[in-house]
């Protein structure tokens, strides 16, 4: 009995051993993987699209990992491709046991709009909180060119030493968003899209590593495109018909007509509902200012009738695109004070023109 239980023990004593020299020496490398590997996979879901919207509208990322002490002790730069949209990740390498900070600005890479780790000297420092992201303009502040689409994601991580493959998700915040002005005329007259200019100005060129945004002087986004539109729309012949019997109305009514308009769109930073956007379209040839507008205002109207459950804030994150048509007249005045705002109509109230 007692050589039985000693022989026991010798086996156990045995198995771990081998089990503890299979992930410290080469010897026994097949009896399992001890390697540690952490991976980053990033996501766009903070949005009111569908799913994950990454593979189809990121195109870069800029990745900076951070120690405890906020220096900068890895980063990365990678192109997002049709190839590896799909399964995209950055492998994090050669990093002790500890905890850090990932730092990701996605969009940015070769993007001559925007810069990262800017400071009052123009130099790179290498802490966490000096790794901005600036909107360049130029010397008035003036911003002509489509930001495209531009991420920020944060997150705080712990490598240990742990087995096997461990993926870490970050989750991305787009800071750009396009707006699209149409003027429609009221009659049939032509629109010279020369004839117009269309901007939105803002205090938001500026963003911490925290993705708030910094103090910054004012700048100014103008129309990267503007273009006219003309189309002839043809009535029923049944609408026809009752427009003719109707007495009020006269007989020889056209039975088609044409719609002329000029359509502009402007591409802006990351929006906050603290903060003061003016949208401001004015008449060239005669120095007129057709309307200017609280942009903000009237983007947080398409959350009101929509009946989003989710502070302002939130729905400025996640909305990005916002179309808005104005109906002048044939001296060019914004007279009715009506908007469509992408698929709801708006009658503005004069008191809250600015």
């Amino acid at each position: 009995m007692k050589l039985t239980k000693t022989f026991a023990t010798l086996l156990s004593l045995a198995a771990l051993t081998v089990s503890t020299v299979s992930c410290d020496s080469t010897i026994f490398d097949n009896e399992g993987d001890c390697e540690s590997r952490y991976e980053v996979k990033f996501k766009y879901i903070h949005h009111l699209k569908y799913g994950d919207a990454f593979p189809y509208e990121v195109a870069s990322v800029n990745l900076y990992v951070f120690d405890r002490s906020e220096r900068l002790v890895r980063s990365f730069s990678e192109p997002v491709t049709q190839e590896n949209a799909e399964n995209f990740s950055i492998r994090l390498t050669d990093l002790p046991t500890g905890d850090y900070t990932l730092l990701a600005w996605c969009g940015v890479k070769d993007n001559p709009a925007f810069t990262v780790n800017p400071d009052s000297r123009g130099e790179e420092t290498d802490r966490t909180p000096d790794f901005t992201c600036r909107i360049n303009r130029d010397d008035n502040g003036d911003i002509y060119r489509n930001l495209m689409h531009m991420f920020h994601g944060k997150k705080n991580i712990t490598i240990a030493d742990e087995p096997g493959d461990h993926v870490i998700p970050m989750e991305l915040i787009k800071n750009t968003n396009i707006f699209r002005i149409v003027l429609q005329n009221q009659g049939n007259q032509t629109m010279d899209p020369k004839n117009f200019k269309f901007d939105i100005s803002d205090d938001n060129g500026h963003m911490g590593c925290d993705n708030k945004l910094l103090a910054d002087s004012r700048v100014t986004y103008h129309a990267f495109e503007i273009e006219g539109a003309s189309a002839q729309l043809k009535f029923p012949e049944t609408q026809i018909a009752a427009l003719a019997q109707d007495p009020e109305l006269s007989a020889d009514r056209p039975a088609t007509t044409v719609i002329n308009a000029v359509a502009a769109e402007i591409s802006v930073g990351r929006l906050l509902d603290t903060n003061n956007a003016v949208l401001r379209v004015t008449e060239i040839s005669t120095g007129k200012v057709i309307f200017s507008l609280p942009a903000i205002d009237l983007a947080l109207m398409t959350k009101a009738f929509d009946g989003y459950s989710m502070s302002d804030n939130e729905f400025l994150d996640r909305q990005d695109r916002y179309t808005m048509t104005f109906l002048l007249d044939d001296q060019n005045n914004w007279a009715t004070k009506q908007i469509h705002i992408n698929k709801w109509f708006v009658v503005y109230n004069n008191s809250t023109l600015q």
